[in-house]
């Protein structure tokens, strides 16, 4: 019986060496996003995504765009993503971490093919990871659209509460 083991200890460590990173990977998730704003034309839109690792290979879509990141970028708690920085900033007083429409040398802009905007009314997010639907949602199939509400999930719940732009927790 010893011996069995022994020659199982190899390969149960090579895959739990493969696993763990898959797994570390496989968190990141969406946990908010606002698709309607109050600025005109919505370029204070945002994406929050919640995870830590790497990047790399991460893509986000609306159906008729995709966002991808920098080579080398990582998560490591919540990361925003606006549409445009500066618009941003001024609802928010800060900057996001990435943007995907130009604005400001003060922040970094994803790669993107097509064009990503979020539609107020109804639209989805995917989240993929090399090729693997990770996360969707679409409204108003999942959420209720609404004019400056922020979706957020909480304890597995989307928008357990009505949470508005310049609203505190």
């Amino acid at each position: 019986i010893d011996r069995k083991l022994s020659m199982r200890t190899p390969l149960i460590l090579f895959l739990f060496i493969l696993l763990i990173p898959a797994a570390a990977t496989a968190a990141i998730t969406v946990t908010a996003f606002c698709p309607d704003p109050y600025l005109p034309y919505d370029s204070d839109e945002f994406i929050v995504l919640t995870g830590q690792g790497s990047l790399d290979g991460w893509t986000i879509t609306d159906g008729e765009g995709t966002l991808g990141f920098p080579p080398g970028s990582r998560i490591d708690g919540d990361l925003v993503l606006a549409r445009q920085a500066e618009a941003y900033k001024t609802t928010h007083g800060v900057y996001p971490d990435f943007e995907w429409e130009y604005s400001t040398d003060a922040v970094p802009v994803l790669i993107h093919n097509g064009r990503f905007i979020l539609a107020n009314t109804e639209d989805e997010l995917e989240l993929w990871y090399r090729g693997n639907r990770q996360f969707e949602i679409a409204w108003p199939r999942d959420v209720k659209p609404r004019e400056g509400q922020i979706h957020r999930i909480i304890d597995g719940v989307w928008n357990p509460r009505p949470f508005l732009i310049g609203q505190s927790d």
